[in-house]
This record gives C-alpha cells, structure tokens and sequence, in this order.
C-alpha cells in the first residue's frame, strides 16, 4: 500500500469513527430523553396519588368529625331519654299511690 491509500484508509476509518460516535451520542440522547419522560410521568403519577390520598384524608378526617359529632347527640339523646324514662316511672309511682 502506498501512502495515499494509507492515507485515505484511515481518513475512512477516522469517518466511520466519527459516525459511530455521532449513532451512539444520539442514541443516548434519546434514551435520556425517554428516561426524563418516564421520571416526569412518575413524578407526576406520584403528585396525582398524593394530592388524592390528601383528599381521602381530609374527608375522612371531616366524616370522623362529623361521626363524633353525631355520637355527642346520640349520647345527649339518650341521656334525656333515660331522664324522661325515670321521671315517668316516678309519675306513674305517684298516680298509682294516688288512685290507691
């Protein structure tokens, strides 16, 4: 081989170098970018879910204020009932003493 096709092989190879490099820098890039929108979509599943899990909170928290606030009637309830139930107990004891 002479010095010009030495030349011109490695001018070629340099080439074919180049190119191979240039695939394998694209080919990475695309992946950084497939990967940063896999990361954005999970980040914003993740924000999703948690702004959702906030909002059951909430309400759960809301309905177990409202159950206590039910269970304060009841229990008031009950009580004058069980007020109400002695006090006719003792106005039937006192009509029956009477009507005897």
């Amino acid at each position: 081989m002479n010095d010009q096709q030495v030349k011109n092989l490695l001018a070629s190879l340099a080439i074919a170098a180049i190119g191979c490099l240039a695939y394998w820098a694209y080919d990475a890039q695309v992946r950084v970018d497939e990967y940063r929108d896999k990361v954005t979509s999970l980040s914003e599943n993740i924000q999703a879910m948690s702004a959702k899990q906030l909002a059951d909170q909430e309400s759960n928290l809301k309905d177990l204020e409202e159950n206590k606030l039910v269970d304060d009637r009841v229990k008031v309830l009950e009580a004058t009932v069980s007020e109400q139930q002695a006090r006719i107990t003792e106005l039937e004891a006192k009509l029956s003493r009477k009507k005897k």
